[in-house]
């Protein structure tokens, strides 16, 4: 698992998918960038809240059949249910949605010192289950 700790800012989310790139495999790249995007986003506006300066940390995880991707933030608000649908007019609260559409598994825990919030691609049949205390234990990393 490799790990990057990037400040709360507007240009964590690009920062992220760059160091990401290199890592992911071709089949599911695009996807699981998209993915590292929204997480990280949302990462970055929830920890608005949290002293200065806040962090975002973002774990991949490349296995045989399967990519988990952990993102930790500060702030422990609990994540919110996905939305199931989004006026077409809202300029925001589409992210959710797509993760919960894009990754075959998703969700969220509490952290040591925030929250971290997991999604994860599998790459073949049969993959394993991705266990939320295995985000519990990345974000206590």
């Amino acid at each position: 698992m490799s790990r990057l700790h990037l400040p709360a800012t507007v240009d964590a989310p690009c920062a992220a998918r760059h160091w990401a790139a290199e890592q992911l495999p071709d089949d599911i790249r695009e996807t699981a960038l998209l993915l590292i995007s929204e997480l990280v986003t949302n990462a970055v506006l929830a920890s608005r809240s949290a002293p200065a300066p806040p962090t975002v940390t973002l774990e991949v995880a490349v296995e045989p059949g399967r990519v988990a991707l952990y993102v930790t933030d500060a702030s422990s608000r609990p994540l919110p249910p996905a939305p199931e649908t989004v006026p077409a007019d809202a300029e925001s609260g589409r992210g959710l949605l797509l993760v919960a559409t894009l990754a075959d598994e998703h969700g969220w825990a509490p952290s040591r010192c925030g929250k971290c919030v997991w999604a994860a691609l599998n790459r073949c049949p049969g993959a394993t289950a991705i266990a939320p205390v295995e985000c519990v234990k990345a974000a206590a990393r």
